[in-house]
């Protein structure tokens, strides 16, 4: 749920460092299956963040996400990659709606069916607004699922975040997410070149 502000620190041409930061904040999700999960929202965040389009979003995100699998080379593999891949292959051919689709990704509340529904929430919905909805009206561990969805989709187009949402966020939890942000653009833009 905390992970997109390692996507707005790293651009993708710092892919290496994105991966070894997301491992850093994984204290209490340290399995091959939780850094997969991560860094596929990280890595989202951050191409999203640059600019590129929900397909290239998507493609780097599913590629960050495999190498975060690398961290620990021990134990099962985890779907992530493979449930997203599903999802959008069935709402591309035509055997599926994306609700219904994402509706097969709700059951549980494993981190890489929480990934990998933030990711299609993101990718499918018209806007923040729409995916954040969608995501916290699931059910299950909702939260953490709008919190995923309504990062990359912000960062996919942040003028679909309605900002008396923003307000609130920030009066509830005395943040000034304004200055939040400046921040970690400042670190962003001052990363060395790999």
């Amino acid at each position: 749920m905390r992970i997109a502000p390692v996507g707005l620190l790293h651009p993708p041409s710092r892919r290496r460092e994105l991966v070894s930061d997301v491992a850093l904040t994984c204290d209490s999700h340290y399995s091959r299956t939780a850094l997969a999960a991560a860094c596929l929202i990280a890595g989202a965040v951050s191409a999203a963040v640059e600019g590129w389009g929900r397909d290239e979003v998507l493609a780097f995100a599913l590629k960050v996400g495999e190498w975060g699998e690398t961290l620990i080379p021990e134990g099962p593999a985890p779907a992530v990659r493979y449930l997203v891949l599903n999802t959008v292959e069935r709402v591309r051919s035509g055997t599926a709606a994306p609700g219904e689709a994402i509706a097969g990704l709700a059951a549980t509340a494993t981190a890489d069916d929480a990934a990998a529904l933030a990711l299609c929430l993101a990718y499918f919905a018209a806007d923040a607004r729409q995916a954040i909805l969608e995501a916290a009206n699931l059910g299950g561990d909702a939260d953490t699922v709008a919190s995923m969805a309504g990062g990359i989709a912000a960062a996919l187009s942040p003028d679909t975040l309605p900002p008396e949402w923003v307000v609130e966020v920030e009066r509830v939890n005395n943040l000034d997410l304004a200055a939040v942000a400046r921040r970690l653009c400042d670190l962003r833009l001052r990363a060395p070149s790999p």
